[in-house]
């Protein structure tokens, strides 16, 4: 039987994919209370997160690499060192967000190489 969920973290990282691991997909978790970053993506590509609640933790919400927050890259000329997870690829801007219980509005930016890429907003629980 297990206690509050304040007692289930764990020590490290909720959630660590790393050296070439792919194809995984993190869903529909809540990623808490653990005494690292949530959750870790060292080395590799194409692991999904979607629709995950991730709060109560020592560290980041999710960190691309081994090296804490990754700053966005609008140099193309700039190679970005292969440990940064999710190859490289640039976190979107909230630039404004605003509304009511009913309605709201947000604006951003993205900037990244070409491709297909996917980005959502969910709400707090």
């Amino acid at each position: 039987m297990f206690g509050p969920c304040e007692s289930n973290g764990n020590g490290l990282h909720g959630v660590l994919i790393q050296d070439g691991a792919a194809r995984n997909t993190v869903r529909n978790n809540d990623i808490a209370y653990n005494g690292a970053m949530a959750s870790r993506v060292v080395a590799a590509a194409d692991n999904p997160f979607y629709a995950n609640a991730i709060y109560g933790n020592s560290g980041e919400g999710i960190d691309l690499g081994d090296d804490g927050f990754t700053a966005n890259n609008n140099d193309s000329s700039i190679t970005l060192p292969v440990q940064a997870g999710n190859e490289n690829i640039n976190s979107p801007v909230l630039g404004t967000a605003g509304g009511g219980a009913a309605s709201g509005t947000i604006a951003g930016s993205y900037s990244s190489r070409n491709g297909w890429y996917r980005s959502g907003l969910l709400r707090r629980r």
